[in-house]
């Protein structure tokens, strides 16, 4: 670890911060993961508290510090690379692999985990933090329990508005393992007590400094100076900086650089310069070196006074002789450096040239509004370049910038890149353009407009011969068209772009469409979609296409359920859930966490899909959509079991799905709140969902939601539609002909007793008396207590309440399969014990303890012990009574 030693003023009235630091990193070695914010002004001493630090690492463990950097686009996960010599060549080649962060971020926590207990990563002035690199602290920080390392941040809430990145981060932290150190400047009695060390005017030092660490050490490092020196730390910092006129030059230019500049480009600037500076600008600690070797100054602020005196014309000198001398670099270029200094200088040739290429890389790592920020800088230029460059330019820059803003200015782009495509005669990029404003009307809402360019899209694509961007168009159009419920217009496009996907083998599109088609073809009663979907998965995941293996996951899961096909939603739940949270797909997680919820509460098991939903929705920062499962289970469960605010979150939910026009989101909550009101006699409220439904139009619904539609008409007495007939289910057309005890013996069958007492309920109201004591002894052993109600107006005799023990029978299963015992080890787990320590523990053997830890992997499907804990961390329900 090679890393200066603090100064003499660095550490005045510091102990109290050091002490909570040690103390975290007491805890981090023997227990679990801890995280620390210092926060504080610039010159405050953050480094100088991180450098003691430093000393405080055990023998076996490691210190890393990774820089963030003032560049204009910052450098994407910038501190991770001077991380990489402690993190490892295997972490390097997943960088350079230019993968995403779904795959990337993985193999991250995979290198931190394999540090020694008690190491320290920080990471130095994350105010500048690129937005990946805020996403990774987000990803670290959820997961941070088992690793067993001190993460450090330090920033400076001056820099930190009410609009910055950080604040995402900040407000996501695990309170539990977070310390929070606030540095304040020193007090006037230690100012004092150092300038009288040296001799100097304490009074008129604190007066000057603020009492700032940094600003001190640069007034005291200049004896002869006196106390007459300006008040600006710039004119300190300067003052120091003349003594060395000959080396001067290069410290000018190395000024313009924000981040650590490469050794080899400062012996460039040096041959340029003709002068040999930096080995005694390096003696006399004006310039350092970080762990990697890079060249920088010993302080920020030292580097910004000596940068912001240069006047304007010889700024633009110093960017243009770094320019030059990383152009002239062999090997890797930093293009988002190249960016930074071109820009500086308005080089309109370089920025268009390289911002593409530091907007690609920056999207590789998913950090878009990074690649737009390039990519903005590049447009600033625009009309210096050629028609197609500009076009280019426009679509992609509309591109990243749709990920986090649809706005007139991202409409006005696709615009003017259609435009542009036109003048060139290139009609697949105008309609390539035309189906991502399609894409744009779409999430407005605007189904018209969106309409209307689809239309003029595949107007054009069509016209001309076969494309990747008609493949692409189709693909789309499939998904739209199920999202709508017209499956057979879905599976019709999904099958276009798979048949002319053959020429181009794109194995995106493949898997888009066929998960889509397979979605299709299972919502229609299909089961030849069973084998097309599982492929689509196999697929995804074998060529790393995590958001598309996530989406098969969940729609496969969910025919699975609605079907009671309970072992397979049981496999594709477990195996998704594993997937999602090791990949970091958050809200493709809260998803499925919705769908295992419903997954218990079709089987009856009410408690553990309350406490599946409860958990799903404590998720923040998800989508509306992502969380209707959960909200629909939790409503429902309410519902059962005769909460108050059951209706009012049926109605609030209702309102959420018409505002989605999706069937597939309308009918199961209709479906509920009608059976909410059936349940309580409320028989024309009940009218009033199943006549919406049947408004609304039935030839999009799922066979057995329209089974559902038949069933509930004829349980209220309505018209039934014969055209639905053909949709129902086996269970459903025995109860619509009066078969009610057989239809409830096939639910019985198919462990589904919500459904079996539903139909042994309408039975006893239809007349078959003989259905009613059965039916409150269905809902009695779900603890149903609506629904015993509604069965009791039947009932001769009640229910007897000793029967319930409580809202909930007593003893009920863990949602996971895990046993009491395996609960605790597991939690034992995530605290960062090993199988020796939790043998120790529970007193139990070794052997014991190791079969249980075998067992809990694998019901969680986890590969490994960090798997598991961090399940643990996403789903702390999972270990809590």
């Amino acid at each position: 670890m090679d890393i200066a030693s603090p100064g003499l003023s660095d550490l005045l009235e510091r102990d109290s911060a050091l002490e909570q630091l040690r103390a975290q990193l007491v805890t981090c070695e023997r227990v679990c993961g801890q995280l620390a914010l210092i926060s504080g002004e610039a010159g405050v001493g953050k480094s100088s508290v991180l450098r003691a630090l430093a000393a405080e690492v055990g023998a076996d463990a490691r210190f890393t510090l990774g820089q963030c950097d003032d560049l204009f686009t910052p450098r994407q996960l910038g501190p991770l690379y001077d991380m990489l010599p402690t993190l490892g060549t295997g972490l390097a080649r997943a960088l350079e692999s230019g993968g995403t962060q779904a795959g990337l971020f993985p193999v991250i926590l995979s290198a931190i985990d394999s540090l020694p207990p008690g190491s320290i990563l920080a990471f130095e002035d994350v105010h500048w933090a690129d937005h990946a690199t805020v996403d990774l602290l987000k990803f670290i920080a959820r997961r941070l329990q088992p690793l067993r390392v001190l993460i450090v941040l330090t920033y400076r809430p001056d820099d930190v508005d009410a609009a910055h990145p950080l604040n995402s981060l900040l407000g996501q932290l695990p309170a539990r393992l977070t310390s929070r150190i606030c540095l304040e400047p020193l007090s006037a009695a230690a100012v004092t007590a150092m300038a009288s060390a040296e001799g100097r005017d304490g009074e008129e030092l604190y007066r000057i400094t603020g009492g700032n660490p940094f600003f001190l050490s640069e007034l005291l490092a200049d004896p002869a100076a006196g106390n007459q020196l300006p008040m600006s730390v710039r004119d300190a910092v300067l003052a120091r900086a003349s003594r060395f006129a000959a080396q001067r030059p290069l410290l000018d230019t190395l000024s313009a650089s924000p981040e650590p500049v490469l050794e080899p480009v400062v012996r460039a600037v040096e041959r340029r310069l003709r002068i040999e500076a930096l080995n005694a600008l390096e003696a006399f600690g004006l310039l350092r070196r970080d762990l990697d070797m890079n060249v920088c100054f010993r302080h920020e602020l030292a580097r910004r006074a000596i940068f912001e005196n240069l006047p304007p014309h010889e700024r633009q000198a110093c960017h243009r002789a770094l320019l030059a001398a990383h152009l002239e670099l062999e090997g890797e270029i930093k293009h988002s450096l190249i960016v930074h200094h071109a820009a500086a200088i308005g080089s309109a040739e370089l920025l268009l040239e390289h911002a593409p290429i530091a907007a690609r890389r920056a999207a590789a790592l998913g950090a878009h509004k990074e690649a737009a920020s390039h990519l903005e800088l590049a447009l600033q230029h625009v009309d210096a370049t050629d028609v197609e460059t500009a076009a280019r330019l426009y679509e992609e820059w509309a591109y990243h910038a749709s990920l986090f803003e649809v706005s007139d200015r991202v409409f006005d782009a696709r615009n003017k890149a259609i435009e542009l495509w036109r003048s060139l005669d290139r009609p697949e990029r105008v309609g390539d353009n035309l189906r991502w404003l399609w894409r744009l009307y779409w999430y407005l809402g605007d189904a018209d407009r969106a309409e209307a360019v689809a239309a003029e899209s595949l107007t054009i694509l069509e016209s001309i011969p076969p494309s990747p961007e008609l493949t692409s168009a189709y693909a789309l159009r499939s998904q739209m068209n199920l999202l709508k419920g017209r499956r057979a217009e879905c599976i019709r496009w999904g099958r276009r772009a798979l048949a002319m996907d053959q020429k181009f083998s794109d194995r995106m599109i493949q898997a888009q469409a066929s998960i889509t088609v397979a979605t299709a073809m299972l919502f229609d009663g299909d089961d030849a979609g069973r084998e097309m979907m599982q492929d689509a998965l196999d697929m995804a995941l074998e060529h790393g296409l995590h958001e598309e293996a996530a989406r098969a996951y969940t729609n496969f899961s969910e025919y699975a359920i609605v079907t009671g096909d309970w072992p397979l939603a049981e496999r594709l739940i477990r195996e998704g859930l594993a997937f999602d949270v090791k990949h970091g797909l958050d809200a493709w997680t809260t998803y499925l966490r919705g769908r295992h919820a419903q997954f218990h509460l079709g089987r009856g098991q009410l408690e553990q899909a309350e406490t599946l939903a409860r958990a799903a929705l404590d998720c923040e920062g998800q989508t509306v959509l992502m969380r209707i499962p959960a909200r629909l289970v939790l409503a429902t469960v309410w519902s059962l079991t005769d909460q108050v605010a059951a209706r009012q979150h049926l109605d609030e939910l209702l309102e959420t799905a018409m505002a989605t026009k999706e069937q597939q989101r309308l009918t199961p909550t209709r479906l509920a709140i009608a059976q909410h009101c059936y349940l309580r006699d409320d028989l024309d409220a009940a009218r009033v969902q199943i006549a919406a439904l049947r408004s609304f139009g039935t030839k999009v619904l799922r066979p057995w939601d329209a089974g559902a539609l038949q069933v509930w008409s004829a349980r209220l007495g309505m018209p039934l539609d014969e055209d639905l007939a053909p949709g129902s289910t086996r269970a459903q057309v025995l109860e619509i002909r009066g078969e009610f005890s057989q239809a409830a013996a096939i639910y019985d069958a198919s462990e589904r007793p919500i459904e079996a007492a539903m139909v042994r309920l309408a039975g006893a109201r239809a007349g078959q008396r003989e259905l009613a004591e059965q039916a409150c002894l269905d809902f009695a052993s779900l603890a149903c207590a609506a629904g015993e109600k509604a069965a009791g107006q039947l009932c001769a005799v009640k229910q007897r309440r000793s029967k319930r023990r409580g809202p909930y029978r007593a003893a009920r299963q863990h949602p996971l399969g895990l046993t009491g015992k395996e609960v605790e080890v597991l939690a034992l787990m995530a605290e960062g014990a090993t199988n020796g320590d939790i043998a120790e523990r529970l007193s139990r053997s070794p052997r014991t303890v190791e079969t249980h830890v075998s067992s809990i992997l694998g019901k969680l499907n986890a590969a490994n012990r960090l798997e598991a804990t961090l399940r643990v961390v996403a789903e702390p329900w999972i270990v809590q009574g």
